[in-house]
């Protein structure tokens, strides 16, 4: 259906376009450096949509090793932004440190 290709396009170009910029700051790392990351699982065109586990995966994928996690409910919501109608309630962000270690060879690690 229409509904599933503009969903599938558009958490295709998200998840590409995050790829592409947690890569490129893992390039800017110091040996040992880390990445904090805050995300919330949200919903894509009425249906869930995991951030968190794809992010999570994405940093993994690009050499991190996880060092941290917190979770951390939403009880307040007076200063949210309005959202889409669509979109659903973020309940609860994660907080992620995952720290990257430089190859042997003094290269950052490469992804």
């Amino acid at each position: 259906s229409r509904s599933n290709r503009l969903r599938a396009f558009m958490a295709a170009t998200y998840l590409t376009e995050m790829r592409e910029a947690l890569h490129n700051c893992v390039g800017q790392l110091m040996d040992n450096g880390r990445v904090v990351l805050v995300t919330g699982n949200n919903s894509l065109c009425g249906e869930p949509f995991p951030t968190t586990e794809y992010l999570r995966h994405i940093c993994e994928e690009a050499g991190g090793r996880l060092v941290l996690e917190l979770v951390d409910e939403i009880r307040s919501r007076r200063l949210l932004t309005r959202r889409h109608s669509t979109s659903g309630t973020i309940s609860k962000e994660n907080v992620h440190v995952f720290e990257y270690a430089r190859a042997e060879s003094g290269e950052s690690s490469k992804y």
